[in-house]
């Protein structure tokens, strides 16, 4: 299946359900564990296990000594500053909506990969990226109840958003000699560095009283969310083109509204219902695009 040109799709299917899912999930556990605190109880692990794998499977861990910074740089926006940021975000609104405002994570990811190829994208991707982003925004604008909450949780969402759309565009410029399995193993590992001295000097004593719930969440994002899926993430990254990989991961909120409404018991209203067709066409217009980039290389 590494070749195949049907494992990208298989990935970010996976990829949907695995982060869609966590939202809700990460949002229970951020009730009594405080971010600096639950990022870098996940992270470290998900790193660590991401990369005793690949030494199992014989993969060389080493990172030569000219790509050590710029590692360093995307495991901070990729890892660190798009981790923290959006449990922070989820403090003051739903998973699934703290989702839509996330993945506007493409037209970041557009701008930066743009500025850094000084190359225009193609319509069909623009179109994609319009209709996508629009669609997120009015899953959120729709909802009365995100509007009635602090403006700064949807704002530190959308910003670690930005930070995941430039980091996924410097990972793909700079073209690291290694795996995805052991890039991501790496930027968990040095993302999670800073973290965690937040977390000891300051976050720990604001630890409440965790429950089998947030042990729970805890665990899926050390062995589901942290490292499998992240692993398929950047897989997807190597294999495809920054805005087609971004663009297609707007499946994640869709996902993570559908859940909300069976958590809460209710059917989305004419927004939700709305937004979740623009994503949907997005991602077909992503997917299309990547099939003509495919034959036009033939």
């Amino acid at each position: 299946m590494r070749d195949s040109p049907l494992l990208p799709w298989i990935l970010l299917t996976g990829i949907a359900f695995g982060w869609g899912l966590n939202w809700e999930i990460l949002k229970t556990g951020v009730e009594e564990i405080p971010p600096w605190v639950f990022r870098g109880a996940s992270s470290l692990p998900a790193g660590l296990i991401l990369l005793v794998i690949a030494k199992l499977g014989k993969q060389s861990l080493r990172i030569e000594r000219r790509d050590w910074m710029a590692l360093f740089v995307a495991s901070l926006l990729n890892m660190m500053l798009w981790g923290v940021l959006i449990l922070y975000g989820l403090t003051q609104m739903t998973g699934g909506r703290a989702a839509v405002l996330a993945f506007t994570m493409p037209v970041w990811a557009a701008l930066s990969d743009s500025m850094f190829s000084r190359k225009l994208p193609s319509r069909r991707l623009s179109l994609a990226l319009l209709i996508g982003t629009g669609g997120v925004l009015l899953l959120w604008t729709g909802d009365p109840e995100t509007r009635a909450l602090s403006i700064w949780g949807p704002l530190m969402v959308i910003l670690g958003g930005a930070c995941w759309g430039l980091g996924t565009s410097l990972v793909k410029r700079r073209g690291f000699p290694v795996s995805p399995l052991v890039l991501t193993g790496w930027m968990q590992v040095l993302g999670t560095i800073p973290i965690l001295l937040v977390a000891v000097i300051w976050d720990w004593e604001n630890i409440g009283s965790p429950g089998m719930a947030q042990y729970f969440s805890l665990a899926y994002n050390i062995l589901v969310a942290g490292s499998l899926i992240y692993w398929a993430y950047f897989a997807v990254v190597q294999r495809l083109s920054v805005m087609v990989s971004t663009i297609s991961t707007l499946a994640v909120p869709l996902i993570a509204v559908l859940a909300d409404a069976v958590m809460e018991a209710s059917w989305p209203g004419w927004s939700d219902t709305g937004a979740l067709m623009l994503v949907a066409l997005a991602v077909i217009l992503a997917l299309t695009e990547s099939q003509k980039q495919k034959i036009h290389n033939r």
